[in-house]
């Protein structure tokens, strides 16, 4: 099990409850730091989600083959969070991946997009193009750049083979919409679309607090075993903080 956090996260501080959750229930927990400014001081050096997306996903790679060389299994199953849950397309798709991955299981995915409906024509091809001065790949995360269409490579984000679960909240104020995330599979591919706030009004989990909600840890439980399902709570969830009442 390895978590991929996002934009600006880290392995100690993107996942909240998640190590202990996972870990209590049987899984050998990995977590990494990707994409930190290279050179960077400590604590900067601890920041990561902030580089080149296809940089990142050799990082992933390299990962992966640790892990599995460490534990001897034959593959993964990954969680990611934000960029998290975009990234790792890449090494599925380009830097053979798809033989290493079992589940993919993403909170507050942007598989269109962070912006996928954005007014300014070509804006995410141009955004794409520039190398922003602190995340130099951000704008890989918009709509019609570079970086999304090599995501979208074969008309789709998915790869046959993989289960994918993608976990999503309305409130999420940084992947506008919040469906950009919710990709419909094509005959073969193996997904799961959820939206925490279908059966339950009273979780405002934006795009930081859905990292920490326990009705989203609860989703995810089930996507990585469902044959042994968990009753999947309802209970208020504040937004950012994600404090539960």
């Amino acid at each position: 099990m390895i978590l991929v956090h996002g934009t600006g996260g880290a392995q100690a501080t993107n996942w909240g409850p998640y190590p202990a959750l996972l870990s209590n229930r049987g899984y050998c927990v990995f977590a990494l730091i990707y994409g930190a400014i290279p050179g960077a001081p400590w604590p900067v050096n601890q920041i990561g989600g902030l580089g080149k997306q296809d940089v990142s996903a050799r990082q992933l790679d390299r990962f992966v083959d640790k892990v599995l060389a460490a534990t001897g299994a034959e593959t993964v199953d990954l969680i990611g969070h934000s960029q998290g849950t975009y990234m790792p397309t890449y090494y599925v798709k380009f830097l053979g991946g798809a033989e290493k991955v079992t589940k993919y299981v993403s909170l507050a995915p942007l598989w269109r997009g962070a912006a996928s409906t954005v007014p300014i024509p070509n804006i995410g091809r141009m955004l794409g193009a520039i190398d922003m001065p602190v995340c130099t790949g951000c704008g890989g995360m918009m709509a019609g750049s570079a970086m999304n269409k090599k995501i979208w490579a074969g008309g789709s984000p998915y790869v046959t083979g993989i289960d994918y679960t993608n976990i999503m909240t309305r409130g999420d104020e940084f992947v506008v919409p919040y469906t950009s995330g919710y990709v419909k599979p094509r005959a073969g591919e193996s997904v799961a679309n959820i939206v925490v706030q279908q059966g339950c009004a009273k979780d405002f989990s934006d795009h930081l607090a859905i990292a920490s909600s326990r009705r989203a840890a609860y989703h995810v439980l089930n996507a990585l075993d469902p044959a042994h399902p968990v009753t999947v709570p309802c209970e208020y969830v504040a937004p950012f903080t994600g404090q539960h009442f």
